[in-house]
């Protein structure tokens, strides 16, 4: 459904973000049926970006390392999703071809408090993120209050009902702020 509808576009300009579940990732087939279905449109496989969760890649009932390389090698981003409240984090920047994150809502919503946890933690792995050449993205950015902060410590890009509200592909359009709501290629 997503390749079909980046494929309608008169050219392939957004990522697309794309939840993966354990289920596909313990699928043998899955990365197969992934790249076909890419080629099947005429998709650029820069336009999609699978989103991990850490519980994801530890419930995968194989090892999915080799399949992640492979859809790296043409060309699709791989984003770490929920980022700051699993329990192996770093591990998976380490272990994974990953090409992003995305900082955790829950995070996210206090990080205009001055000394808050949110903010110490969004700080602290906005600095891992930045010299590991990887993108981030705030997830839950509700308030501008949110945003200057996070544009203030680093983050470059965001997502959330400050930006736009869930809606069709259709619906997306660019919005001028320092952090985004759509990630440039």
């Amino acid at each position: 459904m997503v390749c079909a509808a980046l494929a309608a576009l008169p050219a392939h300009t957004l990522q697309i973000g794309v939840n993966v579940s354990p289920v596909e990732l313990s699928d043998e087939g899955w990365v197969d049926g992934v790249l076909g279905i890419v080629d099947q449109w005429g998709v650029d496989p820069c336009c999609l970006v699978f989103e991990l969760t850490e519980s994801a890649v530890q419930s995968a009932r194989r090892p999915i390392q080799a399949d992640l390389m492979r859809l790296r090698k043409r060309g699709v981003g791989i984003f770490l999703s929920n980022f700051g409240t699993g329990s192996s984090s770093l591990a998976m920047l380490r272990d994974l071809p990953v090409t992003g994150l995305k900082l955790d809502a829950s995070l996210v919503a206090t990080v205009d408090r001055p000394g808050s946890f949110g903010a110490a933690l969004a700080k602290g792995i906005i600095e891992v993120v930045r010299p590991l050449g990887l993108a981030g993205v705030a997830e839950g950015v509700e308030t501008e209050g949110q945003a200057a902060s996070l544009a203030e410590i680093g983050w470059e890009f965001g997502q959330g009902y400050l930006f736009a509200h869930p809606g069709s592909l259709n619906s997306v359009s660019p919005v001028p702020a320092r952090l985004l709501g759509v990630l440039p290629r």
